[in-house]
């Protein structure tokens, strides 16, 4: 088996490179990247190999295979046998001897070499400190979630620029920003909507433990009662807006255009009194709000979980990142 490590990956193989061609001192078979944590677990398996593993010599090269026919007790009593006499050889005239010699046993006198520095320390591979270790095998037992509103809320924005309306003015040292939200659904809908919304943060803040704004920790034991509960917040979603979307999205915004329409020409008007808000400037309005409701009648305008791990990484790209950000905050 070879074994490469350079820090942050780890390769295992003992075929050429699953026949893709290989440039490098090995043959990997498996490549995949590494956290402080499964480096030290490696790191410690190859060192116990190491440590149980011999000089190569040439007598150990030259030394007689030996297969035990059947599985009796005499066999396993001289493969015990062979092994020890294997243990035992050393690049010596022993081998020489041993060719020579008639006798049943050879003693050996010459002890083996005993190899003092862990193979881990040659190769100057990190192993994690026992603190490390502790907050790696803590933060393990789980995973860090945010709360991502992909899924559109119920009242979508509009730029004032899609309405062909100045965005912001200043006079003096005061600046005035405008900003627009289209109501899409009635009252009843939209406050049963935002407490399904609202939901969502009340079960994270049951099934798991919240770190910082936004962030919670969550067991990965809670992880398939938090799945279930979601799916019942978006099935209850849906089903609320389902005679909403009854002729789909086009027929909601048709149901919607006179209304949509005539409060855009009020707040254009209020600009421009002597122009008027045109068909072409509203299918520019109706395009951006079909995406949007596409998006609640299809995800139930709930947010997304954002799964993410805490760990500590291997080493800072730069002086400006914070190896241990995620785990600190935890």
């Amino acid at each position: 088996m070879s074994v490469l490590m350079d820090g942050s990956s780890a390769s295992f193989g003992t075929a050429p490179s699953l026949g893709l061609g290989n440039s490098q001192n090995g043959f990997i078979n498996v490549l995949f990247e590494l956290d402080l944590s499964s480096t030290g677990k490696i790191s410690e398996l190859i060192d116990q190999y190491w440590n149980l593993a011999l000089p190569l010599t040439k007598q150990r090269c030259k030394f007689p295979p030996f297969i035990p026919v059947e599985s009796t007790r005499e066999s396993l009593v001289a493969w015990s046998s062979y092994c020890e006499l294997f243990n035992t050889l050393e690049d010596t005239e022993s081998f020489l001897m041993m060719e020579q010699s008639n006798e049943e046993e050879i003693k050996v006198d010459v002890e083996e070499k005993k190899i003092d520095t862990p193979l881990s320390k040659k190769l100057d591979i990190k192993e994690p400190s026992v603190l490390e270790k502790k907050l790696l095998d803590l933060s393990g037992k789980g995973h860090g979630v945010r709360l991502s509103y992909v899924s559109s809320p119920l009242e979508v924005t509009l730029s004032p620029k899609m309405l062909g309306l100045t965005e912001s003015d200043q006079i003096g040292s005061i600046k005035r920003t405008v900003s627009y939200k289209v109501k899409l659904f009635d009252d009843e809908i939209q406050r049963m909507q935002e407490n399904s919304r609202k939901g969502v943060s009340k079960l994270l803040n049951i099934l798991s433990y919240s770190y910082a704004d936004g962030q919670w920790w969550i067991p990965k034991k809670a992880d398939k009662l938090l799945k279930k509960k979601m799916d019942e917040y978006k099935s209850n979603s849906l089903q609320l807006l389902s005679e909403e979307n009854s002729d789909g999205v086009q027929g909601f915004l048709v149901r919607r255009k006179s209304d949509l329409f005539n409060s855009c020409q009020k707040y254009y008007k209020q600009q421009y009194p002597d122009r008027t808000f045109t068909d072409q400037q509203m299918n520019i309005v109706l395009n951006h709000l079909f995406d949007k409701v596409s998006d609640i009648f299809e995800k139930g305008g709930l947010p997304l979980l954002n799964p993410y791990s805490i760990q500590l990484v291997y080493d800072s790209f730069s002086e400006h990142e914070d190896a241990w950000a995620n785990v600190a905050t935890f």
